[in-house]
């Protein structure tokens, strides 16, 4: 599922995408999403890719991701992420490729 581009404020509703479970792609790329929320990507178990970049968030709850063992690609770049919740990844065991490039965190030092 690809949405982009969008001059008007997406708004997803809990379980936006509950019934579509063989979903392995979804790109929700400059839609000026401003809040995910917490259950929107519940049953989506067999989803891939993830790219929420260029948006408006500025935080994600802590389980939101919860269920996609599978997801190999996760993209928050260039929103306003200004942290991410300790437990956010927990789960992720397929993850390859994790983008956060372009936000508001603080920088690690080595």
């Amino acid at each position: 599922v690809y949405i982009f581009d969008n001059a008007a404020p997406l708004t997803l509703p809990e379980l936006a995408f509950a019934d579509l479970p063989a979903l392995q792609h979804l790109e929700l790329r400059t839609s000026s999403i401003r809040r995910l929320p917490e259950l929107v990507f519940r049953n989506s178990s067999d989803l891939r890719q993830l790219l929420l970049s260029g948006n408006n968030l500025t935080g994600v709850p802590e389980s939101v991701f919860r269920g996609l063992g599978v997801l190999e690609v996760l993209d928050l770049s260039h929103n306003r992420l200004s942290g991410v919740p300790e437990r956010l990844l927990a789960g992720l065991a397929g993850l390859r490729v994790l983008n956060l490039a372009g936000n508001q965190l603080p920088t690690l030092s080595e």
